[in-house]
């Protein structure tokens, strides 16, 4: 679910086109720097609001580490996971859209802890 807030955010800020066409607006192109942070902080508020609710509803379920540090620990595999399915599946097609899934692991390499 994380991961379709990126698609949203970014297919639209990139006018990429899918099988149902192209993403509603047009953003020129000369408008996607000053565009991005507003991207990057929607994608933050969407993902922490996802997180939140989905902790809170699956408190204390026995397939989630009681601790913070190592549900954190597990929530970055299975999204580093996720985000090389993704990779694989467009890096052969050399789509526009293989620009999503690397922006998505630059991102998690760098909030990697020290």
């Amino acid at each position: 679910m994380v991961r379709s807030f990126d698609y949203a955010a970014y297919a639209t800020l990139f006018g990429l086109t899918s099988s149902r066409g192209r993403a509603t607006g047009v953003v020129r192109d000369e408008d996607r720097p000053s565009l991005l942070p507003w991207v990057q902080a929607w994608r933050s508020w969407t993902h922490n609001a996802c997180l939140d609710g989905y902790l809170e509803v699956s408190a204390g379920a026995d397939f989630l580490p009681r601790d913070d540090e190592e549900r954190n620990v597990l929530f970055r595999v299975l999204l580093l996971d996720q985000l090389l399915m993704e990779m694989a599946k467009q890096l052969p097609t050399g789509s526009a859209w293989l620009e999503i899934p690397l922006l998505g692991i630059l991102e998690a390499v760098a909030s990697l802890p020290g």
